[in-house]
């Protein structure tokens, strides 16, 4: 039992840090520096054999990039450590291999590879095949490339068939069964890549189904980890033998919290809250690694040294240099960067597992440019977990905080209310731990109510945490849980029950379970009579190893109108799981949501690369405004497979296996940029007979169709010079011939009949420029009745057409532009 009020328990445990290097996979002049997680606890012996492993697996990788990339220092983690960073990970037993396409660098992505397959020595034919599994499945993690072995119809090959034994061109291909290993051969010959000239000639495999082009015009033109493709056909010599640095390391953390103090944190209690959010993070941190805390506003301070947290000393000390902080001055993000890093790099032990959780509400405006410490941070293998809080950041200021997270393998957070900090915070320490997030549902409470939601925690879990924030932490509302069989678990069970810890803090409450029973848990909040605010979120998290959902973007940063594909990986005990429901929302930044389904089908309408692989895929372009548009995705797995791994590295034998039942939440952000001011929106119809000026009359919808933004403009154009005239609106479109009637000069797009709404209270005059605009209210839409406007509400639909005169002798001195017709959100 640990129970906190304001306080933190005394544990006395500690833990002996290992020097170690590395860190999330980083990529600089040629070479790959990363970290291996080796999911059990391995001998020295078996710790020695993957180093040589990999170590020879480099010589392939220099030789299939001419010479130009290679490993340079490759840290073994043992026994399950530095599971978010490592780039590979090594289980016990058997099982096929797989790797998510140009997953380098990316925290929680990985290769999945097993010891007893991939390592044990089979002799020198079997130990060389293993060594070329490492380096085909580091080809797609580290450049996206796919496979030339197999495609839409089944076996294919890149290599001209029938292929000879002396075939020297793409490991990408069967190097298992083609080139020197055909027929019986017993010499792996498939150590290079595919140029132009020699891929695929009859485009059938994978590589060319997603790319159109061959391996090396990838590579040349990757963004991330470029390598210049030879001018005709790869050099077939290997280069000259290289050395690799392999080390066991640590799988500690290393964490600065790294708080923007600048003058405008005072705005809507920013810096209140942020406060009460990193002290969360610090009563949660794990027991013996390393926290610090650093802040900055004109300039930057290290306000608590890193240090290892062994008990309730060092949270107190923590806490209390997050609550010395005061706002005042501008803004130096660079300068607090570099605070934060200069204490991770001052430390005499280095971990695989290092990072900042930066968090500012404003544009950098003094001091070091942000972006000039990035390749500090990457040379460091320093991650960055970047938030932006209210609307007081630019989109450019956004996209800056998003560059500075996905450059260094780290996630961007847009953060609308200060009073989501805290349980930002509570994301961000779990997420640094490897927990899964099983839920996230907002609440609103008023007095003497009960409020509950159900959560699945699955078997095997070793830990689960259910917490309850508020925003006003004034509000009587208590929390408390109840497990599978019925028992209640609160602050009194908790006092007694040696699995059970409550921690309280500002605008947080919190349980953490450990062992919990597998199966359905309720979350309840209970309300007394005093209830200000009632705003609050419940979560709820699960620690178990190599069970999670990791969700991405593959462009962060993009430029209108380029779509935004979002991927998810789903596993289960390190391997990926398939067969499960994907879905979320997209918040844009108007705070307007939008529902999102992602698919492991293999189609190119998703983006999804290869089917019921455990990567679940989306294209998403709906947008609204410029700025950071957040994916939120929940997978429900209740028949979940599990992946048994890649096509080429499956054995007969291999089972496809059920996964238990379990959920999993994730996160991810892109920021969009360049969205065109004043974009027409819906579609026109209805063109109508020319007027007085010679021309026909248009319409156009500008602004944003999302109801909540309430930001339409109504534009006519075309129109004879220094006439009046107004808009009109229905949720009904038509046609009436009115020229046939003589009644106008042209024709009325909308139907409906006597519930036309006219916007004849905003008359306009089209002056010399022949047009006129309005601003249009979504809340205050004219309808026939001219006493109770219509409220648009998103799902529907309403036509726009704009009547003005149109003095000509001899004829009905009225006309019409043609009409709009736009679906609101």
């Amino acid at each position: 039992m640990r129970f906190r009020f304001l306080r933190a328990f005394v544990l006395t445990a500690s833990a002996t840090a290992i020097v170690a290097f590395g860190g999330n996979g980083t990529f600089d002049n040629g070479e790959f520096n990363f970290c291996v997680s080796v999911r059990f606890n391995a001998t020295q012996a078996q710790l020695d054999r993957i180093k040589a492993r990999f170590t020879s697996a480099s010589q392939i990788v220099a030789d299939m990039t001419d010479g130009q990339h290679k490993f340079g220092t490759v840290t073994i983690v043992n026994d399950s450590g530095a599971s978010q960073t490592a780039e590979f990970w090594i289980h016990a037993g058997q099982g096929g291999a797989n790797a998510p396409l140009d997953g380098y660098g990316v925290r929680g992505k990985h290769v999945n590879m097993f010891y007893d397959r991939h390592f044990l020595p089979n002799g020198a034919e079997a130990a060389t095949e293993r060594v070329y599994t490492i380096a085909h499945e580091f080809a797609h993690l580290a450049y996206g490339v796919r496979d030339e072995y197999k495609g839409p119809a089944g076996a294919a090959e890149c290599a001209p068939a029938p292929g000879v034994a002396t075939l020297n061109f793409c490991i990408m291909d069967n190097y298992k069964s083609r080139g020197g290993q055909m027929a019986g051969g017993t010499v792996h010959t498939l150590n290079e890549l595919c140029v132009a000239g020699n891929h695929d000639p009859d485009t059938d495999t994978n590589q060319h189904l997603t790319h159109a082009k061959s391996c090396w015009e990838v590579i040349d033109a990757h963004a991330k980890r470029s390598a210049n493709a030879p001018a005709n056909l790869p050099t077939s010599a290997a280069p000259a033998a290289h050395a690799v640095t392999t080390v066991e390391g640590s799988a500690g953390i290393r964490a600065m919290l790294v708080l923007d103090r600048s003058g405008s944190m005072t705005t809507g209690q920013r810096l209140d809250f942020a406060k009460s959010g990193a002290k969360l993070f610090v009563d949660v941190f794990e027991q013996g690694d390393f926290l610090g805390v650093a802040s900055f506003s004109s300039t930057a301070s290290v306000d608590y040294s890193l240090t290892q947290i062994n008990g309730a000393a060092e949270r107190t000390a923590a806490k209390a240099a997050v609550d010395s902080l005061v706002a005042t001055g501008t803004t130096n993000i660079g300068g607090g960067l570099l605070a934060g890093l200069g204490q991770i790099t001052a430390q005499t032990t280095r971990s695989c597992n290092e990072i900042i959780v930066l968090l500012s509400d404003g544009d950098h405006n003094t001091g070091t440019d942000p972006a000039s410490v990035i390749p500090q941070l990457q040379d460091e293998n320093v991650t960055v977990f970047a938030v932006g809080v209210g609307s007081g950041i630019s989109v450019g200021g956004q996209a800056t905080l998003q560059n500075l997270a996905t450059s260094t393998g780290g996630r961007y957070f847009a953060v609308a209310s200060a009073a989501d900090l805290p349980k930002l915070f509570l994301l961000l320490q779990n997420e640094t731990t490897g927990s899964g997030l099983l839920e996230d549902e907002p609440g609103q409470m008023g007095p003497n109510e009960v409020l509950e939601t159900t959560v699945l925690v699955e078997t095997g879990a070793v830990s689960g945490q259910f917490a309850m924030t508020l925003t006003n932490d004034a509000d009587d509302i208590v929390l408390s849980l109840r497990d599978p069989g019925g028992t209640i678990v609160d602050q009194t069970s908790a006092m007694t029950d040696p699995d059970v810890d409550y921690l309280q803090g500002p605008n947080y409450r919190l349980f953490e379970v450990r062992s919990p029973v597998p199966g359905d848990w309720v979350v309840v909040a209970t309300s007394g009579s005093v209830v200000n605010n009632g705003a609050l979120g419940l979560l709820a998290f699960a620690q178990n190893d190599g069970v999670q959902l990791v969700v991405s973007v593959r462009n962060e940063t993009l430029s209108y109108p380029e779509a935004v594909e979002v991927e998810a990986t789903l596993t289960f005990g390190g391997r990926n799981v398939f067969g499960a429901a994907v879905s979320g929302v997209v918040v844009r930044p108007d705070g307007s949501s939008y529902p999102i389904s992602l698919f492991d089908d293999g189609l190119l309408s998703s983006a999804d690369a290869v089917a019921n692989d455990g990567v679940y895929s989306a294209v998403f372009d709906n947008y609204s405004l410029n700025g950071t548009y957040t994916f939120d995705v929940r997978a429900d797995a209740p028949l979940g497979m599990i992946y048994p791994g890649e096509e080429i590295d499956v054995l007969p034998g291999d089972p496809i296996l059920p996964a238990p039942p379990f959920v999993r939440c994730g996160v991810a952000s892109a920021v969009l940029m360049g969205i065109p001011v004043d974009v027409p929106l819906g579609e026109n119809y209805c063109p109508n007979n020319p007027n007085s000026s010679g021309q026909a009359g248009t319409v156009e919808a500008t602004g944003s169709e999302v109801v909540a933004v309430n930001s339409f403009f109504l534009t006519a154009s075309n129109l004879p010079t220094d006439v009046f005239g107004y808009f009109l609106v229905n949720e009904i479109s038509g046609f009436v011939d009115l020229p046939a009637a003589g009644l106008s000069r042209g024709f009325l797009c909308l139907g409906g009949g006597g519930t036309l709404g006219r916007f004849n209270a905003l008359v306009q005059d089209s002056g010399p420029t022949g047009t006129f605009t309005i601003p249009v209210d979504l809340t205050m839409i004219p309808n026939a009745s001219e006493t109770t406007p219509t409220v648009v509400q998103p799902g529907d639909t309403f036509y726009f057409q704009a009547w003005f005169r149109d003095p000509v002798a001899g004829a009905p001195e009225n006309n019409f532009t043609d009409a709009v017709g736009v679906l609101f959100l």
